[in-house]
């Protein structure tokens, strides 16, 4: 029985990171469905079926781990021409892969199958073009008579006492509560020339997204004068994929200088801010996408001393009010997995409290930074 093993390889989003419009999750579904049909007729050494379901998995989601898996259907099946191209185009993508690169015993058992093929193509091309020195003549004898076939014996029922015979399980399958054999556990390196890679994880980001900004901040309290102040930012949350869109549930941190004068002399107190947020983003080009998130959550003002303009009676050190923003960004992809980003437009306003002077606090900020998906 042939020998099948199979390889996890984790494929992050490629070259555009946020930006890049990922394949539905209808195109993905059928891609591992037909992975599926295709894992099957390779174990069944149906070569050429194999070959076929891969190239159609390839084609709704164009992953490199299915040109290998080609290419190992057409060399076990026989057809060089059509295996040398595929292991050399699987090469040539996963030259360029940073991220998920393949292991040196990979590249060594490649080289030497494009090596192999390359002598067998070029033996099959010169038999091809070879010349014959004469033809045959067909015989006219009557053809032997072929003796009838005898009958195949009938097999007679299992007897109910008898024993079924079960199915051995695969190399690392193990057993459920039922005892039936579940799917064989994924293994860290492929094993064999034989086998076929399975394929990568779902499109997209699956765990977390991130970005870290810095920019300016123009702050509205009342008729107190505030100077423009840095403001700093930690964004993350969880994406989730609605073709062409991407949904981010997550979380906001900020943070403001706020300063004041007490007395003549200048002091300074902080603004933190913490809100839930939701992120909606929408590709526009391969690298660039347009974002807009709304958040809710609450800012605290500490650090107010005595004499502070901020609290009526001058004396409250610290408030803390509910807070709501909105917001709109651009996405650029600059590596794999990295993005810029710029938000020209973020504003948040916080409805003032008992004892708060201002009757309300507002803040518009024009941020920077850069962003990671995992």
């Amino acid at each position: 029985m042939m020998r099948f093993s199979v390889v996890v390889l984790a494929i992050l989003w490629a070259g555009g990171g946020f930006a890049v419009a990922q394949p539905s999750g209808a195109k993905v579904q059928a891609a591992q469905d037909l992975f599926s049909r295709g894992n099957t007729a390779y174990n069944l050494g149906h070569f050429e079926e194999a070959a076929d379901l891969f190239s159609k998995a390839y084609e709704a989601w164009p992953q490199p781990e299915f040109l290998y898996n080609i290419a190992q259907s057409y060399r076990l099946g026989l057809n060089c021409k059509q295996a040398l191209h595929f292991y050399k185009r699987f090469r040539s993508l996963k030259d360029q892969d940073t991220a998920a690169p393949l292991s040196q015993k990979k590249k060594d058992e490649i080289e030497r199958f494009i090596t192999e093929l390359t002598a067998c193509v070029a033996n099959a091309d010169r038999s091809a073009i070879a010349q014959p020195d004469t033809i045959v003549k067909p015989q006219l004898t009557a053809p032997a008579a072929t003796p009838a076939p005898a009958a195949a014996p009938r097999l007679a029922p299992p007897s109910a006492a008898a024993p079924a015979l079960a199915l051995s399980a695969a190399p690392g399958a193990r057993r459920g509560a039922t005892g039936r054999t579940a799917s064989p556990e994924p293994k860290e390196e492929d094993e064999g020339d034989d086998a076929v890679v399975k394929q990568p994880p779902s499109a997209g980001p699956q765990l977390v997204v991130a970005r870290l900004t810095g920019g300016v901040a123009m702050i509205s309290a009342g008729d107190l004068g505030i100077p423009v102040q840095p403001v700093f930012g930690l964004i993350g949350g969880y994406p989730l994929h609605l073709s062409p869109l991407t949904i981010e549930l997550g979380a906001a941190l900020s943070y403001t200088p706020l300063p004041y004068a007490v007395m003549d002399e200048q002091k300074r107190g902080t603004m933190l801010g913490a809100r839930a947020t939701a992120v909606v983003s929408c590709p526009v080009t391969s690298k660039l996408s347009l974002r807009g998130h709304i958040g809710a959550g609450i800012v605290s003002l500490s650090g107010l001393e005595v004499g502070n303009p901020i609290s009526i009676d001058h004396q409250a050190g610290s408030f803390m009010l509910s807070s709501v923003s909105v917001g709109v960004a651009a996405d650029y992809g600059l590596t794999r997995g990295i993005v810029a980003t710029v938000s020209p437009l973020n504003f948040s306003v916080s409805p003032g409290t008992d004892g708060m002077y201002p009757g309300s606090l507002r803040e518009l900020d024009v941020v920077i930074g850069i962003g990671y998906r995992q």
